[in-house]
Protein backbone atom coordinates (compact mmCIF):
# COMPACT_ATOMS: atom_id res chain seq x y z
CA UNK A 1 0.00 0.00 0.00
CA UNK A 2 2.94 2.38 1.26
CA UNK A 3 4.77 1.48 -2.20
CA UNK A 4 1.62 2.17 -4.37
CA UNK A 5 0.76 5.59 -2.38
CA UNK A 6 4.49 6.65 -2.89
CA UNK A 7 4.03 5.99 -6.87
CA UNK A 8 0.85 8.12 -7.31
CA UNK A 9 2.82 10.93 -5.42
CA UNK A 10 5.70 10.42 -7.78
CA UNK A 11 3.57 10.59 -10.64
CA UNK A 12 1.60 13.70 -9.29
CA UNK A 13 4.85 15.59 -8.93
CA UNK A 14 6.10 14.40 -12.24
CA UNK A 15 3.10 15.54 -13.93
CA UNK A 16 3.21 19.12 -11.99
CA UNK A 17 6.94 19.59 -13.27
CA UNK A 18 5.79 18.63 -16.76
CA UNK A 19 2.80 21.35 -16.33
CA UNK A 20 5.27 23.71 -14.23
CA UNK A 21 7.63 23.54 -17.74
CA UNK A 22 5.20 24.16 -20.43
CA UNK A 23 3.70 26.91 -18.40
CA UNK A 24 6.93 29.08 -18.33
CA UNK A 25 7.45 27.98 -21.79
CA UNK A 26 3.96 29.35 -22.98
CA UNK A 27 5.16 32.57 -21.14
CA UNK A 28 8.65 33.85 -22.57
CA UNK A 29 8.49 37.12 -22.89
CA UNK A 30 10.14 37.31 -26.70
CA UNK A 31 10.28 41.21 -26.80
CA UNK A 32 12.14 41.60 -23.27
CA UNK A 33 14.37 39.30 -24.11
CA UNK A 34 15.04 40.85 -27.47
CA UNK A 35 15.27 44.34 -25.59
CA UNK A 36 17.84 43.00 -22.81
CA UNK A 37 19.67 41.52 -25.72
CA UNK A 38 20.11 44.95 -27.50
CA UNK A 39 20.88 46.72 -23.97
CA UNK A 40 23.77 48.74 -23.50
CA UNK A 41 24.88 47.59 -20.61
CA UNK A 42 25.60 43.81 -21.88
CA UNK A 43 29.09 43.38 -23.69
CA UNK A 44 28.71 42.20 -27.09
CA UNK A 45 32.02 39.84 -26.58
CA UNK A 46 31.93 36.22 -27.10
CA UNK A 47 28.47 36.63 -28.70
CA UNK A 48 29.31 35.46 -31.84
CA UNK A 49 31.20 32.49 -32.61
CA UNK A 50 33.19 31.96 -35.52
CA UNK A 51 34.34 28.36 -37.47
CA UNK A 52 35.94 26.89 -40.17
CA UNK A 53 34.02 24.29 -42.54
CA UNK A 54 35.83 21.69 -42.24
CA UNK A 55 33.15 19.19 -43.95
CA UNK A 56 29.50 18.38 -44.24
CA UNK A 57 29.35 17.32 -40.60
CA UNK A 58 30.87 20.46 -39.07
CA UNK A 59 27.23 21.52 -39.72
CA UNK A 60 24.89 18.74 -40.14
CA UNK A 61 21.62 21.37 -39.57
CA UNK A 62 22.61 22.77 -43.20
CA UNK A 63 20.66 23.00 -46.05
CA UNK A 64 21.66 20.42 -49.24
CA UNK A 65 23.63 22.09 -51.68
CA UNK A 66 24.21 25.20 -49.53
CA UNK A 67 28.15 24.06 -49.37
CA UNK A 68 30.49 25.05 -52.50
CA UNK A 69 31.48 21.55 -54.16
CA UNK A 70 34.96 22.29 -53.24
CA UNK A 71 36.60 24.26 -50.27
CA UNK A 72 38.90 24.52 -47.52
CA UNK A 73 41.02 21.92 -49.06
CA UNK A 74 44.14 23.34 -46.81
CA UNK A 75 46.49 21.25 -44.04
CA UNK A 76 44.22 19.66 -41.31
CA UNK A 77 43.01 22.02 -38.80
CA UNK A 78 44.37 21.78 -35.56
CA UNK A 79 47.15 19.18 -35.74
CA UNK A 80 50.66 19.80 -35.29
CA UNK A 81 52.51 16.45 -36.77
CA UNK A 82 53.48 17.90 -40.23
CA UNK A 83 56.01 14.96 -41.09
CA UNK A 84 52.51 12.88 -42.22
CA UNK A 85 52.72 13.69 -46.08
CA UNK A 86 48.62 13.94 -45.73
CA UNK A 87 49.00 16.62 -43.46
CA UNK A 88 51.25 18.72 -44.99
CA UNK A 89 50.44 22.35 -46.47
CA UNK A 90 49.23 22.43 -49.72
CA UNK A 91 51.13 23.90 -52.29
CA UNK A 92 49.25 26.31 -54.86
CA UNK A 93 50.58 28.19 -57.60
CA UNK A 94 49.82 31.88 -58.40
CA UNK A 95 46.96 32.93 -60.30
CA UNK A 96 45.11 29.13 -58.56
CA UNK A 97 41.69 30.29 -56.49
CA UNK A 98 41.32 29.17 -53.48
CA UNK A 99 37.63 28.86 -51.46
CA UNK A 100 37.57 29.38 -47.71
CA UNK A 101 34.42 28.46 -46.26
CA UNK A 102 33.38 29.35 -42.69
CA UNK A 103 30.34 30.30 -40.11
CA UNK A 104 28.94 33.08 -37.83
CA UNK A 105 26.31 32.25 -35.37
CA UNK A 106 24.64 35.06 -33.14
CA UNK A 107 22.19 36.59 -31.97
CA UNK A 108 20.48 39.17 -34.00
CA UNK A 109 21.77 42.16 -32.35
CA UNK A 110 25.22 40.94 -31.87
CA UNK A 111 25.00 39.92 -35.35
CA UNK A 112 23.87 43.41 -36.78
CA UNK A 113 26.97 45.09 -34.82
CA UNK A 114 29.31 42.87 -36.37
CA UNK A 115 31.19 42.42 -39.92
CA UNK A 116 33.13 39.78 -41.80
CA UNK A 117 36.74 40.14 -41.82
CA UNK A 118 38.77 36.93 -44.04
CA UNK A 119 42.74 37.98 -44.30
CA UNK A 120 46.06 35.65 -45.18
CA UNK A 121 48.74 36.12 -42.29
CA UNK A 122 52.68 34.67 -42.79
CA UNK A 123 55.57 34.66 -40.17
CA UNK A 124 57.31 38.19 -39.79
CA UNK A 125 60.84 37.94 -40.05
CA UNK A 126 61.22 39.36 -36.40
CA UNK A 127 61.23 36.96 -33.27
CA UNK A 128 59.64 38.18 -30.15
CA UNK A 129 61.56 37.34 -27.14
CA UNK A 130 58.80 36.27 -23.91
CA UNK A 131 59.91 37.78 -20.70
CA UNK A 132 60.85 34.47 -19.76
CA UNK A 133 63.71 32.48 -21.45
CA UNK A 134 64.96 30.30 -22.82
CA UNK A 135 61.40 30.20 -24.74
CA UNK A 136 62.11 32.35 -27.96
CA UNK A 137 58.86 31.87 -29.96
CA UNK A 138 58.10 33.25 -32.99
CA UNK A 139 54.38 34.88 -33.46
CA UNK A 140 53.13 31.95 -35.81
CA UNK A 141 54.28 29.81 -33.68
CA UNK A 142 52.56 31.15 -30.94
CA UNK A 143 49.38 31.65 -32.98
CA UNK A 144 49.51 27.77 -33.68
CA UNK A 145 49.42 26.92 -29.76
CA UNK A 146 45.92 29.54 -29.42
CA UNK A 147 43.15 28.75 -31.75
CA UNK A 148 41.71 31.59 -31.13
CA UNK A 149 43.26 34.24 -28.85
CA UNK A 150 45.34 35.39 -31.48
CA UNK A 151 44.75 38.10 -33.83
CA UNK A 152 47.20 39.25 -36.36
CA UNK A 153 47.86 42.96 -37.24
CA UNK A 154 48.30 44.36 -40.98
CA UNK A 155 51.78 43.50 -40.82
CA UNK A 156 51.51 40.05 -39.89
CA UNK A 157 48.74 40.08 -42.55
CA UNK A 158 51.22 41.62 -45.13
CA UNK A 159 48.87 44.61 -46.58
CA UNK A 160 45.31 45.25 -46.48
CA UNK A 161 44.84 46.01 -49.92
CA UNK A 162 46.72 42.44 -51.05
CA UNK A 163 45.27 40.06 -48.37
CA UNK A 164 42.37 41.11 -46.41
CA UNK A 165 38.89 41.60 -47.42
CA UNK A 166 36.03 42.81 -44.96
CA UNK A 167 32.16 42.65 -45.80
CA UNK A 168 30.46 45.54 -43.45
CA UNK A 169 27.55 43.40 -42.51
CA UNK A 170 26.36 39.85 -41.30
CA UNK A 171 23.65 39.00 -43.77
CA UNK A 172 22.87 37.71 -46.95
CA UNK A 173 25.16 38.78 -49.68
CA UNK A 174 26.16 37.17 -53.43
CA UNK A 175 28.68 39.84 -54.31
CA UNK A 176 32.20 38.64 -54.78
CA UNK A 177 34.49 37.83 -53.30
CA UNK A 178 31.93 36.77 -50.24
CA UNK A 179 28.90 34.94 -50.59
CA UNK A 180 26.94 34.70 -47.47
CA UNK A 181 23.58 32.25 -46.83
CA UNK A 182 21.50 32.16 -44.02
CA UNK A 183 22.22 28.44 -42.93
CA UNK A 184 20.11 28.02 -39.90
CA UNK A 185 17.61 30.11 -37.52
CA UNK A 186 16.63 29.48 -34.08
CA UNK A 187 14.46 30.90 -31.53
CA UNK A 188 16.42 30.40 -27.74
CA UNK A 189 15.12 31.46 -24.73
CA UNK A 190 12.85 34.00 -26.99
CA UNK A 191 16.01 35.25 -28.84
CA UNK A 192 16.83 35.03 -32.50
CA UNK A 193 19.72 33.09 -33.29
CA UNK A 194 21.31 32.76 -36.79
CA UNK A 195 24.35 30.74 -38.08
CA UNK A 196 25.30 32.20 -41.46
CA UNK A 197 27.71 30.09 -43.88
CA UNK A 198 30.28 32.77 -45.53
CA UNK A 199 32.15 31.16 -48.33
CA UNK A 200 35.13 33.52 -49.62
CA UNK A 201 36.73 32.86 -53.05
CA UNK A 202 40.73 34.50 -53.46
CA UNK A 203 42.81 34.52 -56.47
CA UNK A 204 46.40 34.27 -55.42
CA UNK A 205 48.38 36.97 -57.09
CA UNK A 206 51.71 36.52 -58.77
CA UNK A 207 54.99 36.89 -56.46
CA UNK A 208 55.39 40.38 -56.05
CA UNK A 209 57.44 42.12 -53.99
CA UNK A 210 58.87 39.84 -51.71
CA UNK A 211 55.06 39.03 -50.47
CA UNK A 212 54.65 35.56 -52.47
CA UNK A 213 57.69 33.99 -52.40
CA UNK A 214 58.02 30.11 -53.28
CA UNK A 215 57.56 27.96 -50.05
CA UNK A 216 55.76 30.71 -48.24
CA UNK A 217 53.57 29.42 -45.67
CA UNK A 218 50.26 31.25 -44.78
CA UNK A 219 47.80 31.03 -42.59
CA UNK A 220 43.73 32.33 -42.37
CA UNK A 221 42.42 34.71 -39.94
CA UNK A 222 38.16 34.74 -40.01
CA UNK A 223 36.36 37.11 -38.06
CA UNK A 224 33.50 39.20 -37.09
CA UNK A 225 34.84 42.10 -36.38
CA UNK A 226 36.28 41.11 -32.75
CA UNK A 227 39.57 41.38 -30.54
CA UNK A 228 41.75 38.25 -29.82
CA UNK A 229 40.64 36.26 -27.67
CA UNK A 230 36.59 36.31 -28.82
CA UNK A 231 34.89 33.04 -30.10
CA UNK A 232 34.38 35.76 -33.17
CA UNK A 233 37.84 35.09 -33.86
CA UNK A 234 39.77 31.72 -35.55
CA UNK A 235 42.75 30.88 -37.55
CA UNK A 236 43.25 28.32 -39.69
CA UNK A 237 47.57 27.94 -39.24
CA UNK A 238 49.62 27.00 -41.70
CA UNK A 239 47.03 26.33 -43.73
CA UNK A 240 49.11 26.53 -47.41
CA UNK A 241 52.16 27.24 -49.43
CA UNK A 242 52.86 28.79 -52.32
CA UNK A 243 55.17 26.74 -55.18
Amino acid sequence: MIYKLKTVIGCIVIAASLFSCKKYDNNIDGVANTATAASSTLALNNRILAGFVVDANTLPTLQAGLLPTSYNKFRKLLTYDTVVIANKPPAYTAGDVITIVGYLKGDDFAISKRKINVSLFKAPLAFITPANPPSVVNVLQNAEDRYRSYQPGITGSLTAADTTFTLAAIAPNSSAPFNVVTGLTENINGLNYNTYLVSFSFVLPAPYNGKFLPGQLFSINFNAGVTAGDLGNVNWIYAFKIK
